[in-house]
């Protein structure tokens, strides 16, 4: 029988067997422990914009929890750490414009850009972090773009976008 300690370090190494001071492990570590913290996170958004009657927020907090789940699943079937990296990247990129475009709930989404720039990096590494980034800002850029020509409806302000973005 496994005791809790045993169980979290099973499931936050992924049955990995590998030493503590290696960046694979690290980022396996962080591609768990994020992904735990992101279904939580998640399920608690699903739960309130199901109350709160907002159901396309609902549904995308809905399928972040199933490619979360999915992807950590994924990760301990194919050991695959850096495209299970790339998918968790990805999975919390996508809302993000999403939300840049909806606003969430009451507009409070752009509070989550400032978490994609450390998960970038802690997760990809320096490069591939850095391209996730540039992908970030440039999309963000296009989408500013969209709106100066009244293609699309942000959310947001091109102040407030300009803002966070310089904060970040």
């Amino acid at each position: 029988m496994y005791s809790w300690q045993a169980l979290w370090r099973n499931f936050i190494s992924s049955g990995f067997d590998l030493p503590r001071d290696n960046a694979a492990s690290n980022r396996i570590f962080f591609i768990n422990l994020f992904s735990l913290i992101a279904v939580l996170i998640e399920l608690s958004f699903l739960v309130f914009n199901s109350l709160a009657a907002n159901y396309l927020a609902a549904s995308i907090d809905a399928a972040m929890v199933v490619v979360m789940t999915a992807n950590a699943l994924l990760l301990r079937w194919h050991r695959a750490v850096n495209r299970a990296g790339i998918i968790l990247i990805v999975a919390v990129a996508v809302p993000l414009m999403v939300m840049l475009l909806i606003g969430g709930t009451q507009n409070t989404s752009i509070f989550w850009l400032p978490v994609f720039p450390v998960s970038a990096y802690l997760l990809l590494g320096k490069k591939q972090g850095s391209a996730a980034l540039s992908i970030l800002f440039l999309t963000i850029g296009f989408l500013s773009l969209l709106e100066s020509f009244d293609l699309v409806d942000l959310a947001y302000s091109f102040i407030s976008i300009r803002q966070m973005i310089l904060s970040l």
